[in-house]
């Protein structure tokens, strides 16, 4: 269920009031999307307010057909799950960093790129593994689905977590100075969580779930070899006994001193929220960080 959280920080300073599944610290509040994206939307406006003098062309100046990235992301995690039993009772809360000891960060491939079939046209692609394990002793019992862990019992923890993104773009305002796009797409995550004790207990749990998801685009281009770009993707569902929410929002700038290469410096943020009110399961899993990249463009 969706909550409404009030975060003071900075003595008052700053005051932020939202709908979240989270109950986060200001750290994760700052970096919230819902934060995220009032300040892109911000740089955005101005941006467009600057380049409204630009005349219309039928496309902007960045004619490259292929855009091809690879890049290292360094990751940030906050993960927190409940499956309950039919036997056992309700799942227990639990933090995949705190309460099962997997990685708080790492860094990880990450590949982008997107096919622009026609000056207004482009498809889309994103892919990165956001797979991590640890082992932990238990400091509290658990029940996950059906399976009870007591207190001091030694497990081992594999989650797996690989996304794909696929996703069409539609150029809707061009001049030579800007490209503002609206996408739709899908967001696809294949999941495996798999928790195993020393006394020969196990949970394994496994899915595949694509999200669509809707968004909007602004590239922008400060001189012929650097760039500016951000973004926000969202879709929200509550249907019968499921409710769902998926953002993410990305900001970065490319320097391109070469024709065909570029190398590019991110900021991403994303949070998935599921919850089926009928079995009493949840998911909670926000990720954030950034990317360093190389471009090919052609």
């Amino acid at each position: 269920m969706l909550i409404e959280y009030v975060c003071e920080c900075g003595k008052g300073v700053y005051r932020l009031k939202y709908k979240t599944p989270y109950t986060s610290d200001c750290r994760y509040t700052w970096l919230h999307p819902k934060v995220f994206v009032r300040i892109s939307l911000l740089v955005a406006a101005c941006l467009l307010a600057t380049g409204s003098q630009a005349e219309q062309s039928n496309h902007w100046i960045d004619e490259d057909k292929f855009k091809f990235t690879i890049g290292t992301f360094i990751t940030n995690y906050d993960t927190e799950f409940r499956l309950t039993s039919s036997t056992l009772g309700r799942g227990t809360n639990i933090s995949f960093e705190d309460d099962l000891g997997l990685e708080e960060s790492n860094e990880v491939v990450r590949l982008d790129g997107h096919y622009r079939f026609s000056p207004r046209h482009r498809l889309e692609f994103s892919y990165f593994d956001l797979s991590r394990d640890g082992k932990i002793v238990t400091t509290r019992p658990f029940i996950i689905d059906d399976t009870f862990f007591p207190r001091g019992s030694t497990l081992s923890t594999k989650f797996d977590y690989r996304v794909l993104k696929l996703a069409y773009a539609y150029s809707f305002w061009q001049t030579e100075k800007f490209d503002l796009s609206a996408s739709g797409g899908l967001y696809t995550f294949d999941v495996d969580l798999q928790v195993n004790s020393t006394d020969g207990k196990q949970e394994d749990d496994a899915g595949t779930a694509p999200f669509p998801m809707f968004g909007l685009h602004l590239d922008y281009r400060f001189t012929k070899a650097v760039y500016f770009s951000t973004s926000f993707e969202y879709f929200v569902i509550d249907k019968d006994d499921f409710e769902g929410e998926l953002t993410d929002a990305r900001i970065g700038i490319e320097y391109r001193p070469f024709e065909n290469i570029g190398f590019g410096l991110g900021y991403n943020v994303a949070t998935i929220f599921a919850e089926d009110t009928g079995s009493d399961d949840e998911f909670h899993f926000e990720y954030d960080g950034i990317l360093v990249y190389i471009s090919w463009n052609h």
